[in-house]
């Protein structure tokens, strides 16, 4: 055999070794998905998903994902739990591999080949995608969205860009920044908002008094308020919330939500908690306005959109280790820097991704010493956002 069929069947046998892996994670683990399918059935059989008392087994505050969320999740809840959550991860590996090419396809302009294809999924493969499996999160496929966003955006597309868009703000607290960066390079910015507001109104259509009414949403925005002021998050790897750790306001804990890492925490020091974190993610957002635009929108799209991804999820007032599947682009554009730049003068790269092989072995002991190391998956989550800042304040962009 020639040497290209070599490396082709390498690459294979790496995109299979990746895809097993995967898939393993989490195969006798429910994870978040069991509020997704409770809910998913309640939806398909004409039920509100929302309904507190439905989750009294799982999570003492109930449901508080978008509509979004239980709108992509709900095909797979046609079938038993132990079917639905094999397929639900089916369908998030198709969509990650497809937002690998993608950005493949925004670095090099050009179709990627089976091994250089492998390898890029094999230097993406970060504890945090782990973690999201493990746990069978929304989170890859709002990473899915964006990725696509973007590519639309290169392609001169801004009504599929904005639809996009519209589905990724599924998670707006993570993605927001993106959407300002994709609003602000389009050319064609109304048919882009309008690309947007379609993309926001789909999945909400099915609680317009067709599928369900309006008040199931307002059952959801009390189980919001009600997650966002009395209850904190081991493992939220907001920087405001790991300060918040060291401090009263979390550490004297009332009780233990019925979810493992939720703490029941008073009203009163919820609100001052959620207060200052949305304060912290209005400073970020205004931060990346004044400096990070004015400084980085001369960059390729792909860069811009990368750094934007990142910071959302470094300013996020409320997000967890698994959402940091939105570093992977910022991971490509450093991974595709790096090939430019001397042995002795790239140590990023190289480091990060030594910290990263510690942090899938700590995704590995969670699976079994969970409850324990869900203070610590906060804390490391920390240091992939000390990452994506200091690609900013090294200016290797």
């Amino acid at each position: 055999m020639t040497e290209e069929v070599h490396a082709r069947l390498r690459a294979l046998l790496l995109l299979t070794s990746i895809i097993v892996l995967l898939i393993s994670i989490g195969f006798r683990y429910t994870g978040d998905f069991e509020s997704f399918y409770i809910a998913g059935t309640q939806f398909l059989k004409g039920l509100n998903p929302y309904n507190p008392e439905l989750y009294h087994t799982y999570r003492s505050f109930g449901m508080s994902s978008l509509p979004p969320a239980i709108v992509l999740t709900c095909l797979p809840c046609l079938l038993p739990l132990h079917a639905a959550i094999p397929v639900w991860d089916i369908f998030c590996l198709l969509l990650w591999t497809a937002s690998i090419y993608l950005w493949a396809e925004l670095l090099w302009s050009r179709p990627i080949e089976m091994p250089m294809f492998a390898r890029l999924c094999a230097v993406c493969l970060l504890a945090p995608l782990c973690w999201a499996f493990q746990t069978h999160q929304v989170t890859v496929a709002v990473f899915f969205f964006a990725s696509l966003a973007c590519w639309a955006a290169k392609r001169v597309r801004p009504g599929w860009a904005g639809i996009a868009v519209g589905l990724m703000l599924m998670k707006p607290h993570l993605t927001f920044l993106l959407a300002a960066a994709l609003f602000l390079k389009t050319n064609r910015k109304s048919l882009f908002i309008i690309g947007v507001a379609a993309g926001l109104l789909l999945p909400y259509i099915p609680f317009m008094n067709t599928v369900r009414p309006v008040s199931d949403l307002r059952t959801w925005a009390r189980t919001l308020s009600h997650q966002q002021t009395e209850v904190f998050y081991l493992d939220d790897q907001g920087l405001v919330s790991r300060m918040a750790s060291f401090f009263p306001v979390v550490a004297r804990r009332d009780a233990k939500a019925s979810n493992g890492p939720g703490i029941l925490i008073p009203i009163s020091r919820g609100r001052f908690l959620a207060h200052i974190k949305t304060a912290f993610w209005i400073f970020g957002c205004s931060l990346w306005g004044w400096w990070g635009w004015s400084k980085y929108r001369h960059l390729s799209g792909s860069a811009l959109y990368a750094g934007a991804l990142a910071w959302g999820l470094l300013i996020s007032p409320y997000s967890h280790f698994y959402d940091g599947v939105l570093l992977t682009p910022l991971v490509l554009v450093i991974f595709d820097k790096s090939r430019h730049i001397s042995r002795n003068d790239d140590r990023l790269f190289p480091l990060f991704f030594s910290f990263n092989f510690m942090m899938g072995a700590l995704v590995a002991l969670a699976s079994r010493f969970s409850f324990y190391l869900w203070p610590l998956m906060g804390w490391t989550s920390v240091a992939y956002c000390a990452f994506a800042a200091s690609i900013y304040s090294c200016g290797f962009l």
